[in-house]
């Protein structure tokens, strides 16, 4: 790993496998027509590690090529004001 370049890791390719591979790790415990989001919703985002990148790593110590915390995604989806 330590020899591989990170055009390779960080090409498009692999970036979308790990997209799809975090798309279906999740798991959904209740959902009452909440989600998905229609995209014009109010939320509260709350915690100390909502816009924390380093919570991201957890105990891995590579770093991410795009990191996006929790407030990056939901500020891309349903806008700043929201």
């Amino acid at each position: 790993y330590s020899d591989t370049s990170i055009d390779v890791v960080g090409s498009n390719k692999h970036l979308a496998l790990t997209q799809e591979a975090a798309q279906k790790s999740l798991v959904l415990l209740k959902n009452e027509q909440v989600l998905p989001l229609k995209g014009n919703e109010k939320i509260a985002l709350i915690g100390p590690n909502a816009d924390n990148e380093a919570i991201l790593l957890g105990n891995y110590n590579g770093m991410p090529i795009v990191p996006i915390t929790p407030k990056l995604a939901l500020e891309q989806r349903l806008g700043k004001n929201n």
